[in-house]
């Protein structure tokens, strides 16, 4: 522990602070303020999204309801009617996993459970609008995804067990089934068979829909959660080609409209226009699909039993959404950015989600910032809890996910006692990396952001994502505000390429890495001649500001600078050289232990535009004197260090320069008014040694 409650009372008028400002950047950054449609407990930098079958622990009443977190359940009969009474009298929201695409055609896993092996390892999939589906009306058959050599696709074909099928979005028979799903679970419970529900009048409920299977005799306790939800989430939300005859038959008429001709398989044709064609009628195809689904949710919310945890910050009811998006820690998650920058899927880039970091270096950051970046700053977080993921959670604003152990519940109580500071704080950071999120979607540039992250953590240098709506021309006084926009990769069409004209022009450093193309036409009539193989023409970027982007180039344009990096890796040397010039208007972390140690900046207008250094140590090893070079400009009355890891001081700059004297796994540096600094201080130093008692070992992620 590195600070007693003596020095934590250092007198602040001994500071001597005073920088002049950063250049304005308005009142709200690109993220937005706030969520007017979503409740208070929804919003970003306050929701906890914690995965807890059976409601509130016992014992845990007055702390959930203080946390007021969102308890999510795996399946529909996890709750009984007592906890779902405990949750809504203590306003503490409910959520319920449901399939994003897939569904189960039969009942195979009821008929295992009800012969008495695997009792309750399948529970959350034996629910009555989860399976069974086949047997109520045929024509769900249809909604079955057929592959493309002509039969059906199960999901998780290797498992007889949960026997889940995909499902085809170019159905509407799919869409029938998730607006039943959506109005079941969403209203007050009805039997099917009842009068006011005449769905499926031969398929009542029976005592095998009870929350224990019908174990315990009468009364049973049916599906009591049906009409309490405040949340949906998607698991699965899988994005494949259909290639039933229906489908067939649709995408071919897109094809030849676009085209001029018909296309048998537009996947591996090889007009490269053709190939980028098939994944965009896709990613349309499935967020219609998605923002279908949405409004149905809003649409059955109305009915609501709970109205008091549904309510948005405008007064509307509404049911919140969220899903698992682990794909876009790969290749294939430009696909799900794609729909959340451009479909309304769901009210979060993700929630409870199971991210691979293999292609992000072993952090979760990556992911959880361009996920962000592409949904307004809609935080999102990685499932289960660990040092590490809650302490990326917190540095970039995202959501805490998990639960469980005294050491979680204590970042999760720091994040709420630090409620002034974090709830919808913007972003801090002057240095951007751009992903243009509609190019990226046929390019194949994801990772190769994750990869110049990476760089960046390894130069000390935090950043923000960007992507291509934040270079309109409404958000072209908040974009000046960067030092630095890097481009690694991607197309721009006419308006986001006028943007980043702005940007350089108004004085800013533009630096493009490897192949950063204007965007070509897309389509052409390929006419009734046998097709060739063809790839659309690579124009650089760079010839919009008059260079010809052939080889590497720095040049000055105006106030503004334009670098040009043809390789699509640039060496860290090279890269730090690229940099410095604006270092001084940059957070700098000096010692980053390779990148193992790093920083995420964000601002706070709602307490005198305070600024929150978010800390991440990776290395496993407690670390000393973590020095932080802040930007020339930066204006603040007062500093402190604050950690749910048990350490609490008063900072003293010097030279334009902050240490931390000690980094366990996450620490919050805030830069601001005295008032909001002294509160920051006083949310630790009241529990000091607490706190350390339930630190956990460090690890290595």
């Amino acid at each position: 522990m590195i600070a007693s409650l003596r020095a934590a009372r250092v007198a602040l008028g001994c500071l001597p602070v005073a920088f002049a400002a950063l250049p304005p950047r308005g009142a709200l950054g690109r993220w937005e303020g706030k969520a007017d449609e979503l409740p208070a407990w929804a919003q970003r930098g306050r929701i906890i999204f914690i995965r807890n079958e059976g409601g509130i622990p016992k014992g845990d009443e007055a702390t959930y309801a203080q946390w007021q977190p969102v308890l999510h359940q795996h399946g529909a009969r996890d709750v009984n009617s007592a906890a779902v009474a405990r949750c809504k009298a203590l306003r503490v929201p409910l959520s319920l996993r449901t399939e994003g695409v897939m569904f189960f055609g039969d009942d195979r896993c009821v008929r295992r459970i009800r012969r008495g092996s695997a009792i309750y390892a399948y529970r959350e999939h034996t629910w009555y609008w989860a399976y069974n589906w086949w047997l109520r009306d045929a024509a769900f058959r249809e909604a079955a995804r057929t592959g493309s050599d002509g039969k059906q696709v199960l999901a998780y074909s290797h498992n007889a067990t949960t026997n889940r099928e995909a499902g085809n979005v170019l159905s509407p028979v799919l869409l029938r089934m998730r607006r039943e799903i959506s109005q079941a679970i969403l209203t007050p419970r009805r039997d099917p068979a009842s009068t006011d529900n005449p769905l499926y009048p031969k398929h009542p409920y029976t005592d095998f829909d009870d929350c224990r299977f019908g174990r315990k005799g009468k009364p049973y306790d049916i599906y009591p959660i049906f009409g309490h939800l405040s949340m949906v989430w998607y698991d699965n939300p899988s994005m494949n080609a259909d290639y039933a005859p229906a489908s067939k038959e649709a995408w071919k008429k897109h094809f030849k409209e676009k085209f001029g001709v018909g296309i048998d398989a537009p996947a591996n044709h090889p007009d490269e226009r053709v190939r980028r064609e098939w994944a965009r009628f896709w990613a349309e195809t499935y967020g219609r699909y998605y923002d279908a689904y949405y409004r149905f949710h809003q649409e059955h919310v109305r009915r609501t039993a709970v109205p008091e945890t549904c309510r948005g910050l405008n007064g509307q009811l509404h049911c919140t959404v969220g899903m698992n998006a682990s794909s876009v820690s790969g290749p294939g998650g430009a696909r799900l950015l794609y729909l959340f920058a451009y479909h309304k899927p769901t009210d979060y880039p993700g929630m409870l989600v199971e991210y691979w970091t293999r292609q992000s270096h072993g952090k979760l950051a990556p992911m959880l910032k361009v996920s962000m970046a592409a949904m307004h700053g809609r935080p999102t977080g990685a499932a289960g809890s660990a040092n590490t993921a809650d302490a990326e959670a917190l540095a970039v604003n995202g959501a805490i996910v998990g639960g469980g152990g005294a050491r979680w519940r204590a970042y999760v109580q720091f994040g709420l006692d630090n409620r002034r500071l974090l709830t919808n704080a913007l972003q801090g950071n002057t240095v951007g990396v751009l992903y243009n999120v509609r190019s990226g979607l046929v390019t194949g540039t994801l990772t190769r952001q994750y990869d110049l992250y990476e760089q960046l953590d390894k130069l000390g240098i935090p950043f923000d994502a960007l992507v291509e709506e934040d270079l309109s021309e409404t958000n072209a006084d908040w974009l000046a505000g960067y030092a630095v926009v890097l481009v690694p990769g991607g197309e721009f069409n006419p308006q986001e390429t006028a943007g980043l004209k702005r940007y350089v022009q108004g004085g800013g450093h533009l630096v493009l890495i490897g192949d950063v193309g204007i965007e070509q036409n897309q389509y052409a009539q390929l006419g009734s001649a046998p097709s060739r193989p063809f790839r659309l023409p690579a124009v650089p970027l760079a010839k919009a500001f008059g260079r010809n982007g052939l080889r590497d180039s720095q040049v000055e344009l105006g106030t503004g600078t334009l670098t040009v990096c043809t390789g699509r890796v640039v060496p860290n040397d090279e890269l730090a050289r690229i940099i410095k010039p604006r270092l001084g208007r940059c957070y700098h972390v000096l010692e980053t232990h390779n990148g193992r140690v790093t920083a995420n900046v964000l601002r706070q207008p709602a307490s005198g535009d305070a600024r929150i250094i978010g800390l991440v140590n990776y290395t496993g090893r407690v670390q000393k004197n973590v020095r932080i070079s802040l930007p020339g400009d930066l204006a603040f009355r007062a500093a402190a260090v604050v950690s749910p890891d048990g350490y609490a001081c008063y900072l003293k700059p010097d030279g334009g320069m902050i240490a931390v004297p000690e980094l366990y796994n996450y620490a919050m540096v805030v830069l601001g008014p005295t008032d909001a600094v002294t509160d920051a201080v006083g949310t630790a130093t009241r529990k000091l040694a607490d706190l350390v008692k339930v630190r956990e070992p460090l690890k290595t992620p």
